[in-house]
């Protein structure tokens, strides 16, 4: 110590009134920075953990979130998309151009990069309904049929083994995690429902939960809070972070069961929830009727008035459909301008009588749009059956007969069947 800092010393004891505090002898230095260096190793090994552990979990959940998107892609297609896209040209433009909208659409609600559909062709595969970006869109017209170059080998794997596979990869754009899950078509073609989503927000995640654990545990070194606390405080936030990701993944599964236009059930989740109501009705032998409803002439509603206000159209009548329901009655939307509605518990007069209310109810309603007002009407084929001996599958087609002879007979009117 130099004569300055004696100096200085001295000073700091004339005005503290204390002495000066000796340096520790170098034993206890040893004893003392023992459990610093043991404790420092702990923190260490906590934050590699907490991120093993973050990694992990958001890759779970993210997994979840592509499965979601991609089993939901088939409803938004005709029921039979898949059996017509077997070569270059075999679907129109008009029908590629509007799967390509729906698409893009679910894809931004979704929070996916891309979602498609593959087919395989050859040694490959080609995109069959993809998303496609304003450049891409640019570039050429048509991107159906257009060959997948150098697809991730998992691909064929989910087609051979019939499960979905799980993929990451890394190019010029980024780092990406793919599903591939198999589907099969009505006549059983097989097909790879997929969906694209980026790495970036599972490593930031990641970063954030490594944050946190670091500053966590230097504040019970520096601060001295009781683990205990400090594990009751872990938990809250876990909990809010975990109550997080629910609402999240709830989000995606409405995303996932509904139809994005409508906000009724699509064709998928209506037949599950119908298959379900009618496993409970076979208990007591219930019966119950299966509505098929279809906007006449929406075609030409697109043609001459736009597709927006066809979308108003189905909207409207989605709206009377949800008004028209009761509590125990499911509805959904089939495709294009066809609605399905399920009800347990009604006689084939109390079915015709609901249908002919919907029929009464829409032909009265004006849709306006942008200054301009029309008026609409439906046909609807009812499926009646006094025991459920089927599933909603059957009933659909039964439903589909009578909806097509309600059409020969003038549309605007309801036909009922038995099944």
């Amino acid at each position: 110590m130099t004569d300055n800092n004696q100096d200085l010393v001295q000073e700091h004891e004339g005005l503290a009134g204390l002495p000066v505090e000796q340096p520790p002898p170098p034993s206890f230095i040893r004893i003392f920075w023992l459990p610093v260096i043991l404790y420092a190793g702990f923190v260490l090994l906590f934050v590699y953990w907490a991120g093993a552990e973050a990694e992990k979990e958001a890759l779970a959940d993210l997994d979840a979130r592509l499965r979601v998107a991609a089993v939901a892609l088939p409803g938004m297609l005709a029921s039979d998309f898949h059996d017509r896209a077997i070569a270059p040209g075999s679907v129109g433009i008009d029908e590629e151009l509007k799967n390509r909208e729906r698409f893009n659409r679910y894809a931004a609600e979704a929070g996916m990069i891309y979602v498609y559909t593959l087919v395989q062709f050859r040694d490959g595969f080609c995109f069959s309904s993809p998303t496609v970006t304003v450049e891409e869109a640019q570039e050429r017209r048509s991107w159906f049929f257009y060959p997948y170059e150098n697809p991730p080998p998992a691909f064929m794997k989910a087609l051979q083994t019939n499960t979905a596979q799980y993929v990451s990869y890394a190019d010029e754009w980024g780092r990406f995690r793919s599903v591939a899950v198999p589907m099969t078509s009505p006549s059983g073609r097989r097909y790879l429902a997929c969906a694209d989503i980026q790495l970036q927000e599972v490593h930031e995640e990641i970063r954030q939960r490594q944050q946190f654990a670091l500053l966590a545990s230097l504040g019970f070194m520096l601060l001295g809070v009781p683990f205990l606390l400090a594990g009751r405080q872990a938990v809250a936030i876990y909990a809010r972070y975990s109550l997080g990701i629910l609402s999240r993944n709830m989000k995606l599964k409405r995303l996932a069961d509904h139809d994005s236009l409508t906000g009724l059930l699509n064709r998928v989740s209506f037949f599950r929830v119908v298959d379900q109501r009618i496993l409970m009705m076979r208990q007591v032998g219930a019966q119950g009727a299966l509505l098929m409803i279809d906007i006449d002439d929406f075609k030409e509603i697109n043609s001459r008035h736009g597709h927006l206000f066809g979308d108003e159209v189905l909207l409207g009548v989605s709206h009377i459909l949800r008004q028209t329901a009761r509590k125990q009655d499911t509805a959904g939307r089939y495709g294009g301008e066809e609605l399905m509605l399920f009800l347990p518990d009604a006689s084939a007069d109390a079915a015709r009588s609901v249908a002919e209310r919907l029929c009464a109810q829409v032909g009265e309603m004006p849709f306006t749009f942008q200054g301009r007002t029309i008026r609409c009407t439906v046909s609807i084929g009812v499926a009646h059956f006094t025991a459920p001996s089927d599933m909603a599958m059957g009933y659909a087609e039964v439903a589909d007969n009578a909806l097509r002879q309600a059409k020969r007979h003038g549309k605007n009117n309801v036909v009922v069947l038995g099944a």
